[in-house]
């Protein structure tokens, strides 16, 4: 596996340099633009102003500097809010994609990963397409973390339509951004195009959750093409939405972590590992398991159900929480014991 500490330090002013010609380049292209080209591309950038979208070009400056760097940057990318967040404090932005059939395991995982961090400021980037993406973004901003929303069509459309919510408080927030004009649907292909944006502009990309085919696989190939930190929470090998991180990991593209403080310790953010961090508060049936734990050396999940009188469901993300939480640690088979 790569030293990640070492490709951490790549030095900015060097990728300046290397790009101080990028003007030239344009024009040179430019030239080579066609009437009709010209007047489409006039065309898109007048329905753009109509629908209060602003757009931002390769050769600008405040195009964001880390997907400048990638493989085929889009020409153009549209956007509302404020595109700054890209270019302020690079090492803070880091993506978190994965499956849209999320399970329990995966919410409780972001939930946790986003409150331990808040204090950081980091910024959020996903797609806001259902499950782990929708999930990551509406916590990033019930936290007042700052968000950006990658699309997959134009901005003047809201895709899914049940997230309109979330997309607008983004929108006003934060930043979503497409490299689609007005207009463009979302059609399948620009799925897998728009995970190469998600990819391009964080420092780091967390994948969550996911099968071993799906669209987040294809935003964290592109993270490792991308020589950038790529993180995957491992889960049970019998676990569909847990096979495809375990894969990335076996592969060694991904570094698996167990939790928001393994992440902050690789990207070198100043998390400090405190009780409040490692032992978070207990909801109230985890409460009743300690209890319980509290009086035996050992205790099964079978004795724990006859006990406490629960679904094994509601058991069995209790003990994931507990476990995660360094409360309690499994021991053989359905035992377990007080850390």
């Amino acid at each position: 596996m790569r030293n990640l500490k070492t490709d951490l330090q790549f030095n900015l002013n060097e990728l300046k340099h290397e790009l101080h010609d990028i003007d030239r380049v344009v024009e040179k292209l430019a030239l080579r633009i066609s009437p009709e080209q010209f007047k489409q591309a006039k065309s898109e950038l007048e329905q753009a102003l109509q629908a209060e979208m602003k757009w931002v070009l390769l050769s600008d400056k405040n195009y964001p500097v880390l997907l400048r760097q990638c493989d085929e940057p889009p020409l153009i990318l549209y956007y509302r809010g404020d595109i700054s967040l890209l270019n302020k404090s690079l090492s803070r932005v880091l993506s978190i994609v994965g499956t849209r059939k999320m399970t329990a395991y995966g919410s409780y995982l972001i939930r946790s990963c986003i409150q331990e961090w808040a204090s950081l400021s980091p910024v959020i980037v996903s797609g806001l397409a259902y499950g782990v993406d929708y999930c990551a973004q509406e916590l990033a901003v019930s936290s007042d973390l700052k968000t950006v929303q990658v699309c997959a069509h134009g901005l003047d459309l809201v895709y899914p339509q049940k997230h309109r919510t979330l997309f607008k408080a983004i929108e006003r927030d934060g930043l979503v951004l497409s490299e689609y004009p007005p207009g463009t649907a979302p059609l399948k292909h620009h799925f897998l195009r728009r995970n190469r944006i998600i990819a391009g502009v964080s420092w780091a990309t967390l994948v969550v959750e996911s099968a071993l085919k799906g669209g987040s696989l294809t935003t964290a190939q592109y993270a490792f093409d991308y020589n950038r930190p790529l993180f995957c929470f491992p889960g049970r090998t019998t676990d569909t939405y847990s096979q495809g991180c375990n894969l990335l990991i076996r592969q060694q593209k991904a570094i698996g972590v167990l939790s928001a403080f393994d992440i902050a310790r690789e990207l070198n953010w100043p998390l400090e590992k405190t009780e409040a961090c490692s032992k978070q508060k207990l909801h109230p049936l985890e409460l009743r398991i300690m209890e319980l734990a509290q009086r035996q050396l050992k205790i099964s999940t079978r004795e724990l159900m006859e006990k406490l009188k629960c679904s094994k469901e509601e058991l069995t993300l209790a003990l994931v929480r507990l476990e995660h939480k360094a409360y309690l640690k499994r021991t053989n088979g359905y035992w377990y014991e007080k850390v």
